[in-house]
């Protein structure tokens, strides 16, 4: 699932002002809010929902880039015949 465009950049900004400013959830909500951005479903913007925003993309980001890991289980090699 993504964020439609317009809440991914939200989402990015609010991890940028956090982790790129320093700001505090209260204060990235309030500047938010008076540039006009809401919370989801057009709710108003406070520490709370800034919270769960960076929190959710914090946690998608996470799952976009960890590794990959494959197992693969059952599988006996033997070794070749006259061959170290």
């Amino acid at each position: 699932n993504r964020y439609p465009e317009d809440r991914e950049a939200l989402a990015d900004r609010v991890v940028e002002m956090r982790e790129g400013q320093g700001m505090t959830f209260a204060a990235i909500a309030t500047r938010l809010h008076q540039e006009g951005a809401t919370g989801a479903r057009g709710a108003t913007l406070d520490a709370k929902g800034a919270y769960s925003i960076y929190k959710k993309r914090k946690a998608y980001l996470a799952r976009r880039t960890e590794p990959i890991q494959y197992r693969i289980d059952g599988i006996v090699v033997y070794p070749r015949k006259g061959k170290p």
